[in-house]
């Protein structure tokens, strides 16, 4: 239960608000929302800062004519942050990836390590959980992870997507050979929207040297 931030009115099981920002600090009623909604639609379909740009600069020429409310500047200013943040996060990703995939395979598999210590995911010493269950662990590796970039009808194909799982957990069992270790705890994935059409899929855990 809430008030709407801009008129005050109680928001209610029966009069639900629109929540502007992240943090969720800002929420409008419907009639509130509608008043700046042309300013916030189409942050849900973009997918490159220079579009944001494009957005904000009209915006930033409304504001000069004084014809918006000092609320209503601090609102629509705060999600636009947000957006910024999140097309910045995916950028990042994305050069990652394509810095990733600039290297040949074993670079991407197993930097630094001989061809004596290379093993496989498949060996079994990866797993979801916090340890092995028989096996003591002797020390702590570090944090491990990995990424690529999917189209997003692969997320809907389980073979195809399983198989990426497969290659991203052997990446991170590599990375951890790599520092001396051999097992990988704590392993999970997300998935990322990047766009209209892609998701970054990553895989991350700790990689663990077991006695």
């Amino acid at each position: 239960m809430s008030n709407c931030y801009f008129c005050g009115n109680f928001l209610g099981i029966y009069s639900k608000g629109t929540v502007v920002d992240k943090e969720e600090r800002y929420i409008l009623c419907p009639r509130c929302y509608r008043g700046i909604s042309g300013y916030l639609r189409p942050l849900k379909k973009m997918t490159q800062l220079e579009q944001l740009d494009e957005l904000e600069s009209k915006f930033n020429k409304k504001v000069e004519t004084g014809k918006l409310k000092d609320r209503e500047i601090e609102v629509i200013k705060a999600a636009y942050a947000d957006k910024r943040r999140e097309l910045v996060i995916s950028t990042q990703m994305i050069k990652a990836y394509e810095k990733e995939q600039g290297k040949s395979k074993t670079e991407l598999s197993v930097p630094n390590v001989s061809d004596e210590k290379k093993h496989s995911a498949a060996s079994g010493f990866v797993t979801t959980a916090d340890l092995f269950q028989g096996k003591e662990i002797e020390s702590y590796m570090g944090p491990v992870s990995s990424q690529k970039l999917v189209k997003t009808e692969v997320v809907e194909q389980e073979e195809e997507l399983n198989q990426m799982k497969q290659q991203l957990s052997e990446r991170l069992y590599n990375e951890t050979a790599a520092m001396g270790g051999n097992g990988v705890i704590g392993l999970k994935y997300t998935l990322t929207p990047v766009g209209a059409d892609k998701m970054i899929l990553m895989a991350d855990g700790t990689g663990v040297k077991l006695k």
